[in-house]
């Protein structure tokens, strides 16, 4: 389980040089503990080049994952692969207790291990005395390759290891001893500090202090070679000077021969230690606890906290800072991180400050800061027991191992061997999705509604209510006094990425109900319903439920109203028995259009409302319609409804207008009445059929010519109008149908104003002229007309050609042709004189002329008539004597 510190809202700003960084710290992935039994703790855990991860610890169990355990407690090596599964394990020490300190890896893929050993047997060789310094190289599979242990006769012990320039190592821990080794001790435990040669050889060793006790646990080079060591010291004399408090951070720097170049303690008037150091350019940072709240110490949460302090390469004090709560914090292990910026893990007991509880007694702790030593996020991790990180290592991809001890079987843990196990978490960046859970969604004002964080991969959690922050726990409650609706939204985080859920809750406020009638009272005996408009479940006082009260007797009625956790009760409302008042606005009625009309409701009502809103006692009008008068005594109420009717009472205006005042005998008539006011009418028409009508718009038939007076009789019930038009239609006589007689082909027709000719009872296009040559046989007849449009049409009459032979083409020429003025015509020998007739394509005669047969052999001459047109025509030859014809010749004329 994850319990996160936003020190500030997800980003801060560094300075000009660095880059704006996510202030939410990554979530746990995978997850590993091993051991067995026994109480088993990890010392350093780091992230293989070749992937996977290597594991230092100690291991007091003889059983579970342990195996090869020499007895009492043993250094333990593992190799997993990057999801956590074991590859190899190695245990190593004697038969007394052996403990890890840290390691360094060489660059041939061995491992330099730092510890100390109280063994003589199994893989330790030989023992000054209790406990000795003790330096391994194991190779890259787990198997010790050299060993050898440095001290005297007392306690000596390793932490820290690393590798000077040149390859020698350098290594870091305390010392009781004043001999073997070991000399120049001060008294009680040394800070000691040792270098050996690449095979373990012992070039020199340092033991620094005074009378009281020093230790050292971390260990750093500078770029020129100068090793920077820290840790904790008591003493007030011998190399410890300018010492602060009960217990003081001390940092010293030795140069490549291990002379001292300048120590300083740090801290305030109560005890603070260094545990772990690194280097970040010119600049050395060490992490430790401390307890004071003076001197270089400020800002303390309480009790102890973790404890950050950046100082330069001559130990001079740049900046410290405070980190934590109110009980006891500490840091433990430091690692450089990207950005310039550090982590560092520890573990801690608070619940306020910087820390979000955990489930547990003590929580595996670790936090990220800036450069300047702001702090950017603070996490804690574990289960419900006891966890306590002592390593933190970043990985390649800006993610990060923590190493620590656990006790949990829950939270990130899923089991336990039996006391502590080691437990090693990788920490990394993963897009977070939030979710958020609901207990309900709307609820009355003032009411909590309980808020569940379902998100996953999330690592820092914001609460906002309307874009405004109310928590940054990751379970929490809303409440609101104001009713309305409010947008929860769960911003969850996971380094530089986001998630952002939303849901709506709804509070709501309850004002008392009130309760709606149907009615006042019982009026006659008519049944009243109570309504209640409000939401939620209503109980009446007559232990009925819902909104409706059907037939209410007499009586006095209550509801109680539940809503969302609100509740309200209604006002008392007394129901009674009463009679009903009765009145009436008289009989309908019709009045004249210019008049008015006034409506009088009965006198002392309370109430008045017509059927427009009005409200007053009487109610004038000049309008058709329907009035209706509800009254109120203030109890019961009476209706009733009169239908006012309009009249005009203006005299009717008679007017009319007819489709044709001239038409021919026999024709009908449209009339069209344009009267006004008028309701009746009466038509007369001297000569027409019918002669009278009352129809609006008669149609009228005049089957006698003459001319014809009109009389329209309009009326209301004012009175009647006429108006009257003398000779007002002419009415034409039908001309005779005309007779058809013929000449030849000349068809001609008896004299009249137009014509038009008809074949088989079709009209001839442009056969308009009194005669017309037929061209072809059928039944012709014509339309005459005269100058009024009357019309009449002829008896069919039966056109058929005579003639003995018809001349063939090459007896009659017609040259030249086309023709534009003038053709001959080449007829045969004994022809004779003849009649040419050419006529359009229509039938139409466009010229008849007379030829004389005199020339036979050049032709008759025949000129065209200039107001022919230029196209195709049919020329026709008749003989004199009317024996011989020719109709198929074409001429063109251009």
């Amino acid at each position: 389980m994850r319990y996160i510190s936003i020190f500030f809202l997800f980003l801060a700003v560094f300075s000009k040089n660095e880059k704006i960084q996510a202030l939410a710290p990554p979530v746990s992935g995978i997850n590993w503990s091993s051991g067995g039994s026994g109480m088993d703790y990890p010392s350093k855990v780091i992230e293989m080049p070749a992937g996977g991860n290597l594991i230092l610890g100690t291991v007091g169990s003889t059983n579970g994952a342990v195996i090869g355990s020499h007895g009492s407690s043993d250094i333990w090596l593992v190799r997993t692969d990057a999801n956590g599964n074991m590859l190899w394990q190695s245990c190593f020490g004697g038969s007394a207790m052996d403990v890890a300190g840290s390691f360094v890896a060489l660059p041939n893929g061995h491992l330099l291990i730092a510890g100390y050993t109280a063994s003589q047997n199994g893989d330790v060789t030989a023992n000054h005395g209790q406990f000795d310094a003790w330096l391994l190289e194991v190779d890259a599979t787990g198997h010790l390759v050299w060993q050898k242990t440095y001290g005297g006769s007392a306690s000596d012990l390793l932490y820290t290891i690393t590798l000077a320039p040149n390859g020698d190592i350098l290594l870091g821990g305390g010392t009781y001893s004043n001999d073997g080794d070991v000399n120049g001790q001060h008294g009680n435990q040394d800070f000691w500090l040792l270098r050996t040669d690449a095979s373990g050889n012992l070039l020199w060793q340092r033991s620094l202090g005074g009378s009281n006790h020093e230790v050292c646990y971390g260990l750093a080079v500078s770029t020129s070679g100068y090793l920077l060591a820290c840790g904790g010291t008591n003493s007030t004399n011998g190399q410890v000077t300018g010492k602060r408090g009960a217990y003081d951070g001390w940092v010293v720097s030795l140069d490549g021969n291990g002379n001292m170049q300048w120590s300083a303690c740090m801290g305030g008037t109560m005890s603070e230690s260094f545990s772990a150091l690194t280097l970040n350019g010119n600049e050395l940072l060490l992490a430790g606890y401390t307890s004071s709240n003076d001197g270089d110490v400020h800002g303390n949460h309480g009790s102890s906290d973790g404890w950050l302090v950046r100082c330069d390469l001559n130990g001079n004090l740049i900046d410290s800072r405070c980190y934590g709560g109110s009980q006891g914090d500490a840091l433990y292990a430091i690692a450089l991180a990207s950005n310039n910026q550090l982590l560092a893990a520890g573990g801690t007991f608070s619940t306020d400050g910087d820390i979000r509880r955990g489930m547990g007694l003590e929580d595996a702790w670790i936090l990220r800061a800036s450069r300047n030593l702001d702090l950017c996020w603070s996490m804690a991790a574990g289960g419900s027991a006891v966890e306590r990180a002592n390593s933190i290592a970043p990985t390649q991809d800006d993610a990060f191992l923590l190493g620590a001890y656990s006790y949990s079987t829950d939270g990130l843990l899923s089991s336990n061997q039996g006391s502590s196990d080691i437990w090693v978490s990788r920490f990394e960046c993963r897009q977070p999705n939030a979710s958020i859970g609901l207990s309900i969604d709307t609820t009355c004002i003032g009411m909590p509604i309980i808020l569940t964080n379902n998100s996953t991969d999330a690592a820092a959690t914001l609460w906002m209510a309307d874009g405004i922050l109310f928590s940054n726990d990751t379970n929490t409650q809303y409440t609101n006094t104001d009713p309305g609706r409010f947008n929860i939204a769960l911003v969850s985080a996971t380094c530089a990425l986001t998630d952002t859920a939303e849901d709506p809750l709804v509070f709501v406020r309850l004002d008392q109900p009130l309760i709606t009638p149907t009615g006042n009272a019982i009026c006659d005996g008519q049944p009243v319903d109570l309504y209640i408009f409000s939401p939620g479940s209503i109980l009446w006082n007559t232990g009925a439920t819902g909104s409706v009260l059907p037939q209410a007797a007499a009586g006095t009625y209550q509801a109680t109203i539940s809503w969302h956790g609100c509740t309200a009760t209604t006002a008392a409302f007394n129901l009674t028995e009463r009679n009903a008042p009765h009145f009436s606005l008289g009989s309908d009625t019709t009045i004249c259009d210019a008049s008015s009309i006034t409506l009088n409701g009965p006198a002392g009502m309370l109430s008045y409302l017509w059927q427009d809103g009005s409200t007053a006692a009487s109610y004038t009008t000049n309008l058709a319609g329907s009035y209706t008068l509800t009254i109120s005594d203030g109890y019961c109420t009476g209706t009733d409804q009169i239908d006012v009717q309009t009249r005009s009472c203006a005299m009717p205006v008679a007017s009319f207008t007819v489709s044709s005042q001239s038409v021919c005998q026999g024709s009908a008539i449209q009339f069209s009445n344009q009267s006004q006011l008028a309701t009746n009418y009466t038509w007369y028409f001297p000569g027409g059929q019918p002669a009278q009508s009352t129809d609006i718009n008669p149609v009228i038939t005049y089957t006698v010519p003459g001319v014809y007076s009109v009389m329209l009789l309009a009326e209301n019930a004012a009175g009647t109008n006429s108006r009257m038009e003398i000779n007002y239609i002419t009415v034409h006589a039908t001309p005779a149908s005309p007779v058809i007689t013929s000449v030849g082909n000349q068809l001609f027709s008896s004299l009249s104003d137009n014509y038009q000719w008809l074949l088989d009872g079709s009209s001839i296009n442009g056969a308009t002229q009194q005669s017309h040559f037929a061209i072809q046989e059928g039944s012709y007849q014509v339309i005459v007309s005269d100058a009024a449009g009357c019309s009449a049409i002829s008896e069919p009459f039966l056109f058929q050609s005579t003639g003995t032979f018809n001349l063939n083409d090459e007896q009659l020429q017609i040259y030249p042709n086309p023709a534009h003025e003038q053709f001959r015509v080449l007829l045969p020998e004994g022809f004779g004189d003849a009649q040419v007739i050419i006529t359009d394509m229509t039938g139409k005669t466009m010229l008849i002329t007379e030829i004389q047969h005199s020339e036979p052999a050049a032709g008759s001459l025949v000129t065209l008539s200039e107001e022919m047109p230029a196209g195709a025509y049919i020329v026709s030859i008749r003989s004199q004597s009317n024996l011989q014809q020719q109709s198929n010749q074409y001429l063109i004329k251009n």
